[in-house]
C-alpha cells in the first residue's frame, strides 16, 4: 500500500522556491509602488502648468496658485508650492506657515525645490513661473522627493524619494 502525500524535503523545496520568488519580487513591487505615488505630484503639476498657461492667454501674467484656481484634493503626499510663500498643502489646502507638518512630515522649512518668481511682493516677475511638488513618500522621515515644473512644461526630479 503507498502512501499519499508530501515528504519533508519537498516540502521544504518548495518553501526554499518561494522565499527566492520572495526575494526577487518584493524590491520590485516596492519600487513600483513607490513610482506609482510619484504620478500623483507629475499629474499635478501638469495641472497647475495647464491652469498657468489658460490664465497666462486670458491675462497676460502668470499668476499664485488662488488666482489660477488650484486646490490639490485632500490627502495628497505633496506640498505644492509656485514661490516661497504662495504654496498648498496636501492636508487641508491651506497655506503652509513655519512649523506646521504638511504632507507626512514636510515642513515649510524643507520644501526642497526653489520655486519662482513670488507673486506677493512689489517685484512681481509674472512671465515666467517654476513650481515644485515636495513629499515623503516613503515615510521615512529621512529623505523627500521634489519635483519642479516651469512655463517650458520641463517636469524635473530633484531629489528622488525612491532611491
Amino acid at each position: 500500500m503507498k502512501k499519499k502525500g508530501f515528504t519533508l524535503i519537498e516540502l521544504m523545496i518548495v518553501v526554499a522556491i518561494i522565499g527566492i520568488l520572495a526575494m526577487i519580487a518584493i524590491p520590485n513591487f516596492i519600487k513600483f509602488q513607490c513610482r506609482a505615488k510619484q504620478s500623483e505630484a507629475k499629474s499635478n503639476l501638469k495641472a497647475l502648468f495647464q491652469a498657468q498657461k489658460s490664465f497666462m492667454s486670458e491675462h497676460d501674467e502668470y499668476a499664485s496658485l488662488a488666482r489660477v484656481g488650484f486646490a490639490p484634493e485632500p490627502g495628497n503626499r505633496y506640498t505644492y508650492c509656485n514661490a516661497a510663500n504662495d504654496c498648498r498643502a496636501c492636508e487641508d489646502g491651506s497655506n503652509i506657515t513655519g512649523g506646521k507638518n504638511f504632507c507626512n512630515g514636510v515642513t515649510a522649512t524643507q520644501v526642497g525645490c526653489t520655486p519662482g518668481p513670488s507673486h506677493t511682493g512689489t517685484n512681481e516677475a509674472t512671465d515666467q513661473f517654476t513650481s515644485c511638488a515636495t513629499g515623503n513618500i516613503d515615510n521615512d522621515g529621512r529623505d523627500i522627493d521634489a519635483w519642479r515644473m516651469n512655463d517650458s512644461n520641463s517636469l524635473i526630479n530633484d531629489d528622488n524619494d525612491c532611491q
